[in-house]
């Protein structure tokens, strides 16, 4: 169940927090996972190799990564740092248990970019980090997701920077415990390290409103979508983030706007989405207030116009370069990638198309082996936008 979709318009936020549950990794010295949490693999020394990770006070055991403590600050303080694996997907997950059936929850955990700003150039992968509970059921054997959220991607920055991603869910009747996951929706490669820490599940005693007549709508056009939303009156606001899903469950952020602050009369917030799916788009803002207690909107459903790329890709067979032709119906950015027969990603750029026709070039593909690869172009938002067999000379 995704919680804001059934929140009849009204934003809602967490008060009374009770801790039921947070994983701090500890204190001291490196430290390995138990089994069965991740299926990276410990490194206890050295730098870490992609598909490793180590349980640390410092985010800086490769060279050329940001040198800091855990989120609280403490030295002594330790986080899961990552370098992340070739393969996207997930790389964490435990279960908390003794929760109240019926009760309103509240979750999140801190991620961080551990590259200093600069590494890896402008094709530095960046690391995207969703984040799923969900509850077993016993009839079916089967796991029901309950929520899912997901960073941004991760931007590299000069100085060591914590990102807070959460979302709330309401326990089901009957059921006690919950099962979490974290997935890197990135694939490994240089650029795509970053540590977690302070996973974090509260029981809310409350659900207030701390923004009234929060309205939301949604406007259609040729080659966007308008996000309009308004307020009736805000408390202590800081910012609002407009999120999106191409399937209702797993959200996005798009864009942050900054918030009145305190406001007793109505204030009117706009947004532009320029990179749509192909069929339909989900719709929510989540409101941040300056103590950091967050809410959400209800959920605007909204079909588009097929926004599906023409691709062509010349020459093929090839030898250093590969030109590819687009023809797109709106601008929208795109990660290209080739990989070899076994799925490993051997070069990637992401490019910026413009609406209409237009030719990109891919370099730098001379010192690749003959052999047989894959062409893959995808959106931000995953859409699919060609896949070509490719022949190297």
């Amino acid at each position: 169940m995704v919680l804001s979709a059934v929140m009849s318009g009204k934003a809602q936020s967490c008060s009374g927090e009770t801790l039921k549950f947070k994983e701090t990794f500890g204190t001291g010295s490196n430290t390995s996972l138990a089994t069965g949490i991740t299926t990276y693999r410990y490194t206890g020394s050295g730098s870490l190799a992609d598909g490793d990770y180590r349980v640390t006070k410092n985010t800086q055991t490769n060279g050329d990564w940001l040198n800091a403590p855990d989120h609280t600050g403490n030295s002594n303080g330790r986080m899961m740092v990552i370098n992340a694996s070739y393969t996207a997907g997930e790389f964490y997950r435990d279960t908390v248990g003794s929760l109240t059936p019926g009760a309103f929850y509240t979750v999140y955990l801190f991620i961080m970019n551990v590259n200093s700003l600069g590494t890896c150039g402008s094709s530095a992968l960046l690391p995207k980090v969703q984040f799923v509970v969900e509850t077993y059921n016993a009839s079916t054997g089967a796991f029901s997701t309950l929520t899912t959220f997901s960073s941004d991607y991760i931007p590299q920055t000069s100085s060591p920077t914590w990102v807070k991603i959460g979302g709330f869910f309401t326990m089901p009747a009957g059921q006690t415990s919950i099962r979490y996951r974290l997935i890197n929706n990135s694939s490994g490669g240089c650029g795509n390290d970053l540590a977690i820490d302070d996973i974090t599940f509260s029981q809310c005693s409350a659900v207030t409103l701390p923004v009234t007549g929060l309205r939301l709508n949604v406007q259609s056009q040729t080659e966007k979508n308008i996000i309009n939303w308004s307020t009736a009156q805000e408390f202590n606001t800081e910012r609002f983030v407009v999120e999106k899903s191409t399937d209702g469950k797993t959200w996005a952020s798009i864009q942050t706007v900054a918030a009145a602050g305190n406001s007793s009369y109505t204030k009117y917030y706009r947004v532009e989405d320029l990179n749509r799916s192909a069929e339909i788009n989900y719709y929510r803002i989540l409101q941040v207030d300056i103590d950091g207690k967050f809410s959400y909107s209800n959920v605007v459903v909204v079909r588009n116009s097929n926004n599906n790329a023409k691709v062509s890709v010349q020459p093929n067979p090839f030898r250093e370069s590969l030109n590819i032709k687009v023809s797109s119906e709106i601008e929208q950015t795109v990660v290209i990638k080739i990989v070899d027969i076994n799925g490993k990603p051997v070069k990637q750029q992401t490019s910026l198309i413009h609406s209409g026709d237009q030719t990109m070039e891919m370099s730098g593909l001379s010192n690749l082996q003959a052999g047989v690869y894959f062409l893959d172009m995808k959106g931000l938002n995953g859409n699919s936008l060609v896949q070509q067999k490719l022949v190297k000379l």
